[in-house]
């Protein structure tokens, strides 16, 4: 009778043991590589007198493209400055600029590049002054 409950107590702790491990906790985020850019992009504001300074990192789902990434640096820089110059004082002081920017750096990139591997896009810094 004590081995029975012994035997019991154990299967249960594994099976708690198991649940925890593989259903509780989940998988694991994954952890993605960045690129930076460069240093701070500054431009004007789009029919303002107003400068835009900011420093961009990508987010990326492949190390791979690191590589590929800094060849093409320029032309990443130049689509960047492009569609930040497109933006006029209003847009920017509204409270949705940075995730519209996001969206549109990162979409922007991957047509130009040919890849889905840009997932994301950061601000290290957003001042217009």
């Amino acid at each position: 009778m004590k081995k029975l409950v012994i035997i019991i107590v154990v299967a249960v702790v594994a099976a708690g043991a198991v649940l925890y491990f593989f259903v509780l906790k989940g998988e694991p985020k994954p952890v993605y590589d960045q690129y930076s850019p460069g240093d701070y992009f500054v431009t004007n504001v789009k029919d303002s007198y107003r400068l835009l300074k900011t420093s961009v990192v990508l987010e990326l789902d492949s190390k791979r493209m690191n590589n590929e990434l800094k060849e093409k640096n320029t032309l990443i820089r130049d689509t960047i400055i492009f569609i930040l110059r497109d933006m006029d004082e209003q847009e920017i002081k509204s409270a949705e600029a940075q995730d519209i920017l996001r969206i549109e750096i990162r979409k922007a990139l991957n047509k130009k590049l040919e890849t889905e591997h840009i997932i994301g896009v950061l601000f290290n810094d957003f001042v217009m002054q």
